[in-house]
C-alpha cells in the first residue's frame, strides 16, 4: 500500500474545465471514501485507472507508465489516447509496477453507482497487497459439481436462511435464521469436494467483502432472491453471500472487521467467524418444514436439468451466428494459455468448451489472440477446460471480412472486436470462414 501517496485534488481552476466525466467519477469516489469504510482502507491514496469510452485517465498514481501523458492544468492526472491494452474490466490490474483499481465507465450506470463499484475494485487492490490469501483458485470455477441437485437443495435453503435472517425483524429470528444457514452450510460443505467450499468461501471473502463496501457506501442491503440464485452462478452468487455474510456479522459482532484485519480469527472465513458470534450468543437454529426441504429438491432437480439444455441451447445459438467466422487450430505441443478472461461471463457449455461471453485472451510464445466485447469459444488441450490451455477457438457473428495477412509464416488477425498475431501460422479462407493454422 502506497499509504504516503496524497490524494490528488480534483477542483481544477474555474478557467479549466475538465476533459473527461472521469472527474466526476473521481470527485464521487473521493467524498464516498472520506467515510471510514474498513480498517486501514483508505481509497484515496489508491490509484485509479478509468477508460471513458474514448481515453484512458490515470489517477492517485506516483509512477505512470510512459504511454501515459499529462494532463495539461490537473496536477497529477494522466492520459492514454483510446482504451489502454491492460484495461479491459472493473478489476485490479498492474501499471507502471503498482497495483492499480481499473473502471471502465458505463454510460448507462448513474455516477454513484460507478463510485462505489470503484470503492469495490479500490479495495481489491488493498486486500491483494495486504491479504494476498483472500481469494479463490478461479481453476476451480469450471469443476464446480453444478449438477448435483442435493448440493443446490442446501445451497438453496442455505440462502433462504440468509434472506430470512437479514428481512427479520425481530433479533431472535434474526440470530435463529443465521444460525440454520451456517448449520446448512457445514452439511453441504461435508458433502461436496473440499476445493470447490474452498472456492465459494474464497470467493466470498475476496468478492464479497468488496461487495459488502460497494453498497454500504449506497445504503442497499443485500439481494437474495427468494428463488435463489440460478444453479450455475456460483461465482456470481458468492458476491451477495459474502456481503450478506458480512451484514449479520455487523449485527451479532460489531467489531468483526477489525479483529479480521488484525489477525482476529484462525481463518479468513465468514461462515466460520459467524458461527463464532452464534456460538457465543447460544443461538438454536431454526428449521425449514419438511414441506419447505421437499419443494427446494424439487425446485433443484429441474433446474438441474434445465442447465444442460441452456448450456447446449446457447452453443447452439453461438455456432449459427450469421456472418465471418475465426477458427483458430493449435497442431504445436504447446497450447494457448489463458493470459486473461473475464470470470464473470463464461459459461461451460460442454466437458471440454467454454463460452466466453465477452473477453478471452489467449497466447503462447509464438503469438496471442484477444476477443473483446465478442463472444467465443475455447476448446481445452487437456483435461481441465480452460487451465490445462487451449487447442482450439471459434469467432462467430463477425459483420466485414476479418483482415488476414500471411506475411512470412507470420499471421496477424484484425476484425470487429479480434486482434492476433502468430509465428509459425498458415490462414486459409473458404465462404466466410478464416482458419488460421499453428503449426508444429
Amino acid at each position: 500500500m502506497i499509504s504516503a501517496m496524497m490524494a490528488v485534488l480534483l477542483i481544477p481552476s474555474p478557467a479549466l474545465t475538465p476533459p473527461s466525466p472521469a472527474w466526476a467519477l473521481v470527485a464521487e469516489y473521493n467524498r464516498m471514501a472520506a467515510t471510514p469504510l474498513w480498517p486501514g482502507f483508505e481509497p484515496r491514496n489508491i490509484p485509479l485507472v478509468i477508460y471513458d469510452g474514448q481515453n484512458t485517465y490515470l489517477f492517485h498514481h506516483i509512477n505512470p507508465p510512459m504511454e501515459f501523458a499529462k494532463v495539461e492544468g490537473f496536477d497529477g492526472v494522466f492520459v492514454f489516447s483510446g482504451q489502454h491494452p491492460d484495461v479491459r474490466a472493473n478489476t485490479s490490474i498492474e501499471l507502471g509496477k503498482i497495483k492499480t483499481a481499473s473502471v471502465i465507465m458505463d454510460p448507462s450506470i448513474q455516477i454513484p453507482k460507478l463510485a462505489a463499484i470503484t470503492i469495490h475494485e479500490a479495495f481489491h487492490v488493498f486486500q491483494d497487497e495486504r491479504h494476498p490469501d483472500w481469494t479463490a483458485n478461479e481453476a476451480e470455477l469450471f469443476v464446480y459439481p453444478i449438477q448435483d441437485a442435493s448440493l443446490l437443495q442446501l445451497r438453496r435453503l442455505e440462502t433462504e436462511a440468509l434472506r430470512r435472517a437479514l428481512s427479520s425483524e425481530r433479533p431472535e429470528d434474526s440470530l435463529c435464521w443465521a444460525a440454520a444457514a451456517v448449520a446448512l452450510r457445514h452439511e453441504r460443505f461435508g458433502k461436496m469436494p473440499a476445493s470447490s467450499a474452498e472456492y465459494e468461501r474464497g470467493t466470498e471473502i475476496h468478492e464479497g467483502l468488496a461487495c459488502y463496501l460497494q453498497f454500504r457506501v449506497l445504503g442497499e442491503t443485500p439481494a437474495i432472491p427468494p428463488e435463489g440464485f440460478p444453479a450455475e452462478d456460483i461465482r456470481k452468487s458468492g458476491y451477495e453471500i459474502g456481503r450478506a455474510y458480512a451484514e449479520l456479522l455487523d449485527r451479532f459482532d460489531p467489531d468483526w472487521s477489525a479483529k479480521l484485519e488484525a489477525g482476529g480469527y484462525p481463518k479468513p472465513i465468514l461462515d466460520e467467524i459467524l458461527t463464532l458470534a452464534l456460538k457465543a450468543k447460544s443461538v438454536r437454529a431454526c428449521v425449514f418444514t419438511p414441506v419447505e426441504t421437499e419443494a427446494a429438491m424439487a425446485k433443484a432437480k429441474i433446474d438441474v436439468d434445465e442447465v444442460g439444455l441452456r448450456r447446449a441451447g446457447m452453443r447452439a445459438d453461438f455456432l449459427s451466428q450469421p456472418g465471418w467466422k475465426i477458427i483458430i487450430n493449435n497442431e504445436r505441443e504447446e497450447p494457448l494459455w489463458p493470459n486473461g478472461f473475464d470470470p464473470l461471463n463464461v459459461v461451460h457449455v460442454t466437458e471440454t468448451e467454454i463460452l466466453h461471453t465477452r473477453w478471452v485472451k489467449l497466447g503462447n510464445a509464438t503469438g496471442s489472440v484477444e476477443i473483446l466485447n465478442r463472444a467465443s469459444l475455447s476448446e481445452a488441450a487437456g483435461d481441465h477446460p480452460l487451465f490445462s490451455g487451449v487447442r482450439k477457438l471459434t469467432v462467430t457473428g463477425i459483420p466485414a471480412e476479418p483482415a488476414a495477412l500471411d506475411k512470412d509464416g507470420t499471421v496477424s488477425l484484425k476484425a470487429d472486436g479480434v486482434t492476433g498475431e502468430f509465428q509459425k501460422a498458415r490462414v486459409e479462407k473458404a465462404a466466410q470462414t478464416i482458419t488460421v493454422t499453428l503449426h508444429k
